[in-house]
């Protein structure tokens, strides 16, 4: 091509390709996954240290116990005589004061059940791992909401994942929560800017059904079909495969909230969750 004939502005240097596009990808997902595995390296040698130092402090413990042991036999009378009058003051106060709810835990979205997915190192080093133990352990198995807390975290695991997800949209992520229930996964965001995160997930798409399958409890193998929807008076964005199955579907529940949902029932069941407990 002559660049006579392109714009002053515009040269054969600054277009983008396909290929172009694709290899900047690559080498995004690369970085992004060789910081998941030094963090965790890091994590490791942490309770390495952590584990070594308890083996030290039981061997130091042990050679204290016999000694231990006939000290705390000689004061147990006294300490059970002391422990009824402390029992008897405690049952009273507990008359006189009503004992306080525990709090939970805060998060975006109120929950019933945590479960716990742990990846090890070796598991980040492969993102196919990562995909696999997904779909393997974030399963509810409740109609109430699990709370799936990963290790990296879920906001590390989605850069991993998602290696071509644009930075306008990272850089209004504040806040992740990842869950569940029977009815399938969701996803809700926090983000600071609605202009910004919307325009950064529409720049997303041609990647975004291949990049978050697996978070819904499926593998998409090439770009999906976009549709506009409406769900609770919400615009949303239904994602479907070549046979014309849904994936998933997002949509803003407000300016600082987007919604991913496995079905519309369960984008529905958070939308209204979210509504009861800001009420």
């Amino acid at each position: 091509m002559d660049k006579k004939l392109l714009p002053d502005d515009v040269t054969l240097d600054n277009i983008h390709t396909l290929s172009s596009d694709t290899f900047h990808a690559i080498e995004g997902q690369k970085i992004a996954q060789e910081k998941l595995i030094a963090k965790r390296e890091q994590e490791e040698v942490r309770i390495k240290q952590e584990r070594e130092y308890r083996q030290q402090q039981a061997r130091t413990v042990r050679s204290y116990k016999v000694r231990n042991i006939l000290i705390l036999l000689s004061s147990a009378v006294a300490l059970f005589g002391a422990s009824i009058v402390v029992l008897n003051f405690v049952n009273n106060k507990n008359e006189s004061f009503p004992v306080q709810p525990v709090k939970t835990e805060q998060t975006l979205v109120s929950f019933e059940i945590k479960k716990e997915i742990i990846f090890s190192l070796a598991d980040v080093r492969d993102l196919e791992k990562i995909k696999l133990k997904l779909l393997n352990e974030a399963v509810a198995t409740s109609s109430r909401n699990t709370y799936y807390v990963t290790d990296p975290s879920i906001a590390d695991l989605f850069s991993t994942l998602s290696s071509s997800i644009p930075d306008m949209f990272l850089r209004t992520v504040k806040e992740v929560f990842y869950g569940g229930s029977v009815n399938g996964n969701f996803i809700v965001i926090n983000v600071d800017s609605y202009e910004r995160s919307y325009a950064g997930l529409l720049e997303w798409e041609p990647f975004m059904s291949v990049d978050l399958a697996p978070l819904f409890g499926s593998i998409a193998t090439s770009s999906a079909i976009f549709k506009d929807k409406v769900v609770e008076n919400k615009d949303v964005r239904s994602v479907y495969d070549s046979s014309g199955q849904l994936i998933f579907l997002y949509g803003f529940y407000n300016q600082n909230i987007v919604i991913f949902a496995k079905n519309e029932e369960v984008f529905k069941n958070t939308f209204d969750g979210l509504l009861r407990q800001n009420l």
